[in-house]
This record gives C-alpha cells, sequence and structure tokens, in this order.
C-alpha cells in the first residue's frame, strides 16, 4: 500500500491530568478530554485509625489531649497510627470523633500548609458524650493535616476510610500533548494509526471510543480496530465503501495495570485511494474498588 492512499497522523493523547471526576460505589471515573480542572478519584478502604490521643488507647504519636487554641499536625502519607496512606492521596475521607471534651468548643480540619479556615469540622459542649462527624480533609503537599481546638481540652479520633488520588499528582489540571507525524507507521498493511496513552494511578479498567472518518472507493473494503497492539484485531469494524465519506466507530473495554498503556486504532483495505478524513480517540477511565 503506498502513501497516497492517506496517511493516518499519529497522535499521542498524554492522558496527564483527568477533567471530570465522579464519585460512585465502584470507585471514581474520570473521563479524559480538554479543557476543566484537576480530577480526582475517590478509593475505598477497609477502616482504619490514623490518631487516638487517649492516654489509655493511644494511636499515633500523640498522646494527650489538644488544648485551649492549640493546633497539631498529623502526618497521613505513609504509615501512620494503623492506616497506610499513599503518597498520590491529596485527601482523604474520614470520620473525627471527639471525646472528653471540658468546654464548649469546636475542632476545624485543614491541610497543614495552607492558613486555618474559619469552619468548623465538628461541635460539643463540655462533658458531651464521644461526638463524631464526617469529614473529607485534602492533604498539604508533603501529606499532613492540622487540627484545631478552641477552647478548654479535648481527646482526637481520626478513622480513615477512603482517600482521593489525581490521575497524574502534582499535575493540577488537564494537558494533552498532542504531536503529529507525518510518516505512515510501517506496520504490515496497516494504512493508518494513531494512538492515545492512558496514565493509571491504579489498576483499573479503561473504555477505549476510536472512529475513523474515510472515502472508500465503491467495493473496497476497509477495516479498522482498536487494541494495545498494532495489529487488525477479530473485534474490528469492517465496511466496504461505496464510494462516498464513511464513519467507523468503535468503543471496546479494557483492564489495564498501574501506569501508561497505550491504545492503538489500526485501519487496513483491501484497495486503492481510500482517503482520511480524520481519526479520533478518547478513553474513559475508571479506578478499580480495593
Amino acid at each position: 500500500m503506498d502513501e497516497s492512499r492517506g496517511r493516518l497522523w499519529r497522535t499521542r493523547w498524554a492522558a496527564i491530568g483527568a477533567a471530570v471526576a465522579v464519585s460512585i460505589g465502584a470507585g471514581g471515573v474520570m473521563v479524559a478530554h480538554a479543557g476543566g480542572n484537576g480530577a480526582s478519584s475517590f478509593v475505598p478502604i477497609t477502616p482504619c485509625r490514623l490518631v487516638d490521643t487517649r492516654a489509655s488507647s493511644t494511636v499515633g504519636t500523640r498522646s494527650t489531649p489538644l488544648g485551649s487554641g492549640e493546633t497539631a499536625t498529623f502526618t497521613v502519607h505513609g504509615t501512620n497510627g494503623n492506616c497506610s496512606i499513599p503518597a498520590t492521596a491529596s485527601a482523604v475521607a474520614a470520620n473525627a470523633t471527639v471525646v472528653n471534651g471540658t468546654a464548649a468548643s469546636f475542632l476545624t480540619l485543614w491541610p497543614s500548609d495552607q492558613a486555618r479556615p474559619t469552619a468548623s469540622s465538628l461541635n460539643w459542649v463540655g462533658g458531651q458524650a464521644p461526638t463524631p462527624n464526617k469529614v473529607d480533609i485534602k492533604l498539604s503537599s508533603d501529606g499532613k493535616l492540622s487540627a484545631f481546638n478552641n477552647v478548654g481540652t479535648v481527646d482526637l479520633l481520626i478513622d480513615v476510610v477512603g482517600y482521593y488520588v489525581v490521575a497524574n499528582p502534582g499535575v493540577d489540571g488537564v494537558e494533552f500533548a498532542s504531536t503529529l507525524v507525518a510518516v505512515p507507521v510501517p506496520v504490515g498493511p496497516a494504512t493508518q494509526v494513531m494512538s492515545i496513552v492512558v496514565s493509571a494511578p491504579f489498576p483499573g479498567f479503561a473504555i477505549v471510543n476510536a472512529t475513523s472518518k474515510l472515502l472508500i472507493p465503491d467495493g473496497v473494503s476497509v477495516r479498522c480496530d482498536v487494541d494495545t497492539t498494532t495489529t487488525i484485531g477479530t473485534m474490528g469494524v469492517q465496511y466496504v465503501g461505496a464510494g462516498a465519506i464513511t464513519v467507523l466507530t468503535q468503543s471496546r473495554g479494557f483492564v489495564v495495570p498501574a501506569g501508561d498503556t497505550t491504545f492503538y486504532l489500526m485501519c487496513d483495505s483491501n484497495g486503492p485511494n481510500v482517503q482520511v478524513q480524520n481519526h479520533d480517540m478518547t478513553a474513559i477511565y475508571s479506578i478499580t474498588r480495593v
């Protein structure tokens, strides 16, 4: 097959960030597309105790209650207390419980590298029974959170039930790196090839959607396929041309390991003069529940 039949420009879309995140029962969903802010996915875990400041049942590094107007800082990333939270976590979901409060007060939890917000995470009165509240706490860049007690003394318990991760930690927003290469990829009889790279923070599942807009001469057969190899597989979409522009679409699901996985769109033909109008690929990644 010669180059006059049309070249597919090989485009590498690097899914450095993901732009949409939705929390669902089986974990977060990240959809790769241009624009928007950074994305995160929720990873549920078996609940673990990160902090217990009571002297009789200490968990973590502190065994004394928080004093009046005191701020305590706790490390979350790594192994702390009974928890092991990866460095990719940007926030945690937790139950915060206050015990043995001596006065009416409030607790504020926030990332330790930011100014304390004028908001409370939990409120109580002196002598109140143990009081819990569900909180989502963003972490500092080095994986820490701070806790502030306003008045009196109080013991604090923090039980982590899950954490949030971004597709590529340290990248704010979406960055698609696209490169056009004006040379056909010499893989067997394939006339076109395109690729998209999915960067998975954890093992998960990717749904890859591909569209090929082609002008196919009458009677010429064209087959397109999406896979992790540069070959035409058995699940491809085939069309026999009628001398008009034809759109071939395909959606396939793949189990993906952590890290980068490249998916290819390959097309080949049994005849000459197939013209490429354009190609497109998108990927939707969902994290595996752990």
